[in-house]
């Protein structure tokens, strides 16, 4: 009998073989839009950031005593040694003590690792930095969970790609110098902890439903058009209104990655979001983590 994981390999390999040819078309036609995209090109490196090694204590934590670092409360942790309890057949603690002694070093992804970079230039992130003053951090894949819980809680008006909802072991806030000041490093504790809950709450949702949400491919087989509020440029010679009607009348999928089908007003301009180049980013090699619930995005 087939293995449904060879299948779903295939079906993906399969659909993103058809990716190829779409992205080519789909680079054809914005090159007809948005021609300045292809000429006087510049490409600035941005240093990664550096690892952070050993974060862990030398004896790995069973569940348990990570459940007993995420709540005091006596009542929950008598719920989770219950769950934790009726999920034994999978050998939970083994899983996390593999996972410990692999000895991650935790960098700042791509996506976060731009934003901070921008942040602390000159200019930071006023709109006349990015495309058409479109305030949006594109990237050859999604970003991973904790990425996307970043650019939700973080006070930016920044937007990023719709998350794949993978959480990786080795990923960290950017760092905080001291000529930066106070209100920096407070801002970044606070975001932080708001990650943290949020975290927190996709570990006892998982616990409890004994499901978890994601998808085991952190790549897409399928190129989107997603509709975002974005305003452009006073003067664009392309109206918005236009822009949509041409890229909508190309035959490519529409498939959003958060399923969304409903249809904005069309003053919003479709950003087109190329789904290919797997392997690109540093996600690539990462550990997975755990499969979390998607962001709710900050209006």
């Amino acid at each position: 009998m087939m293995s449904t994981t060879y299948w779903s390999d295939f079906v993906h390999v399969a659909g993103r073989l058809l990716t190829y040819k779409r992205a080519v078309d789909l680079m054809d036609l914005v090159a007809k839009i948005w021609p300045q995209l292809f000429s006087d090109i510049q490409i600035c490196m941005i240093p990664s950031s550096s690892t952070v090694p050993g974060i862990l204590p030398m004896n790995p934590w069973t569940a348990a005593q990570i459940m007993s670092k995420m709540t005091s409360d006596e009542s929950l942790l008598g719920r989770f040694a219950a769950q934790l309890g009726s999920l034994s057949v999978h050998d939970i603690d083994a899983k996390v003590s593999e996972l410990w002694r692999s000895a991650p070093k935790p960098m700042v992804h791509a996506e976060v690792l731009v934003h901070d970079w921008l942040e602390n230039t000159e200019g930071g992130i006023r709109p006349e930095r990015f495309f058409n003053r479109w305030k949006f951090i594109g990237s050859s894949k999604p970003p991973c969970k904790l990425c996307s819980y970043f650019f939700d809680e973080y006070p930016t008006d920044v937007q990023v790609r719709p998350s794949h909802q993978n959480a990786y072991f080795a990923w960290r806030m950017p760092d905080v110098y001291e000529y930066q000041g106070e209100e920096a490093s407070r801002k970044r504790m606070l975001v932080m902890d708001s990650i943290k809950t949020r975290i927190r709450a996709d570990v006892m949702r998982i616990l409890s439903e004994k499901l978890a949400d994601g998808r085991t491919h952190d790549s897409s087989a399928y190129i989107s058009l997603w509709r975002g509020i974005a305003p452009g440029p006073p003067n664009d010679p392309i109206s918005l209104e236009a822009t949509t009607q041409l890229l909508e009348s190309h035959t490519l999928s529409t498939k959003h990655e958060q399923g969304s089908t409903d249809r904005k007003p069309a003053n919003e301009v479709v950003k087109v979001l190329d789904e290919n180049e797997e392997g690109l980013d540093g996600n690539y090699e990462e550990e997975l983590l755990f499969r979390g619930r998607s962001a709710v995005r900050k209006t």
